[in-house]
């Protein structure tokens, strides 16, 4: 049955490779042992057998003293391998003479020629003058031609090949062992290893299930994978995605709420305007035309909301133009000292409320700016507004400019007075689109609510940030830091 799980591949894959390697291990071993032993039988064989041939057909000769003759085929074999056995066979096979170690009875004798182990007759029919070395009957056998017969000298190799066999059986036991001992160790080991991408499994069905993202994400990468490992890394990537794919869906879920009070508002704001021109021409028609007193009222009011209407739109255009993108909406940027702008705003001021006193605080030196001096008449424009719609007549006014850490900083506007102020709760709010700190302020009085989103905005737009901070001594100062020279 094929594996199904990464765990039992990986621990069937370890195993049959180690096992791969324990038998080709064991085979090496088995050989070189082989040829270390029955190797080192094949070069004695090779070595000796030759001379005993001589000797052995110097006896079949007869040349020589017999008993001399015997004594040297007998200290051959002596200083041969323990029971080693020589024998002179006849071309039928038949044993002539025989030589066995430690025995020095006749070669001719038959007992000692039943002690030679058997060859087949093929293998006879194949000895040479050179030395043939065959297996047979549990021995070792070196066959040579000579002209009356063939000489055999045999070496028992039964110990070597039972010490072959315990090899064997040895290794087998160990292979097995450690191939038992591998096999649980690396299931343990995979097992551990791979956790992480069990809980990564777990945590994507909790997702799958419906799960907020931030009750599955915290601990995710905290498995038991070692640190900088592979699955660390894809447990870490894997949180690093879901806390991503998290923040964009809490910043999706917000900007859509947003976006929903937005046009809530903004249908709000339209839908006075629009009223009121209605209800007048609604008047209109039921014969105000025969009041002219009435009518021009009508026709002033009607052309009042019309205008307030128009600056609305034109509010809620500018805010759309500056949420795209730089080359959707360009600005003109030229270098202007903004201590101009802000001399101009304060004289508006003055000219609104004359009864008002606005003093403005400037460097000695020119405060230079690489920004659109229409929106930053705006901002200012608004900022000065706003101050004197929320604050009693009278309450002072102060505008000042600044460079921030030379002329590769920023230029901070601050427009401050002395009025209730804001409460801290609300001073990240104000900025907001429609924000109405004061419930039951009127419309009139308080305007639509985008004058302090339009500065956020004309600052952003010119890479700089805006906030609020209470006046010392009691009031609000609103801050606009603008990049001197924006990317």
């Amino acid at each position: 049955m094929t594996p199904r799980t990464l765990r039992a591949k990986l621990a069937l894959t370890v195993a049959a490779m180690t096992a791969l390697g324990l038998v080709a291990a064991a085979l090496l071993t088995f050989a070189v042992f082989r040829q270390g032993t029955l190797g080192e039988v094949d070069r004695q064989l090779r070595s000796g057998a030759p001379t005993l041939a001589r000797l052995i057909q110097a006896v079949a000769n007869g040349s020589g003293p017999r008993s001399q003759v015997q004594d040297r085929v007998s200290q051959r074999l002596l200083g041969s391998s323990g029971g080693t056995v020589a024998a002179l066979r006849g071309d039928d096979g038949a044993v002539r003479k025989a030589w066995v170690l430690g025995v020095v009875d006749d070669p001719a004798s038959p007992e000692l020629a039943a002690l030679v182990p058997n060859v087949p007759r093929r293998d006879l029919a194949r000895a040479r003058a050179g030395v043939l070395l065959i297996s047979a009957d549990g021995h070792r056998t070196a066959l040579i031609r000579v002209p009356t017969g063939v000489v055999q000298v045999s070496v028992p190799d039964a110990a070597t090949r039972h010490a072959l066999r315990r090899l064997l059986v040895v290794e087998a036991a160990v292979g097995a062992a450690v191939l038992l001992a591998v096999a649980c160790g690396g299931w343990l080991l995979v097992r551990r290893e791979l956790r992480p991408l069990e809980q990564i499994a777990r945590s994507a069905d909790r997702i799958a299930a419906g799960e907020p993202l931030n009750d599955v994400r915290p601990g995710l990468a905290s498995g038991a994978a070692t640190a900088g490992s592979e699955v660390s890394r894809v447990a870490e990537a894997l949180d690093a995605m879901i806390a991503q794919v998290g923040g964009s869906l809490t910043a999706s879920r917000l900007s859509e709420a947003q976006l929903r009070s937005f046009v809530l508002d903004a249908a709000h704001e339209l839908r006075t305007p629009l009223t009121s021109i209605r209800g007048y021409a609604e008047l209109f028609d039921r014969g105000l035309a025969d009041h002219p007193e009435d009518l021009a009222v009508a026709l002033r009011r009607i052309a009042e909301e019309s205008v307030r209407l128009g600056a609305l739109l034109d509010d809620l255009l500018l805010l759309a133009r500056l949420d795209r993108s730089p080359e959707d909406a360009p600005l003109a940027l030229a270098r202007v000292d903004l201590r101009v702008l802000l001399r101009d705003a304060a004289a508006d001021a003055r000219a609104a409320d004359p009864a008002r006193p606005v003093a403005v605080l400037e460097p000695p030196d020119a405060v230079d700016a690489q920004v659109d001096a229409d929106r930053i008449r705006q901002l200012l424009a608004n900022l000065v507004r706003n101050a004197l719609v929320h604050t009693p007549s009278g309450t002072p006014l102060t505008l000042s400019v600044a460079a921030v850490a030379g002329a590769a900083g920023w230029a901070e506007i601050r427009v401050a007075d002395a009025g209730p102020g804001i409460a801290v709760e609300q001073r990240a709010r104000i900025f907001d689109r429609f924000a109405r700190l004061d419930a039951g302020r009127s419309r009139d009085a308080g305007g639509s609510g985008l004058g302090l989103a339009i500065v956020a905005a004309i600052a952003g737009a010119h890479g700089g940030r805006v906030w609020a901070l209470e006046t010392p001594g009691g009031g609000a100062t609103l801050c606009v830091a603008l990049p001197l020279n924006p990317l």
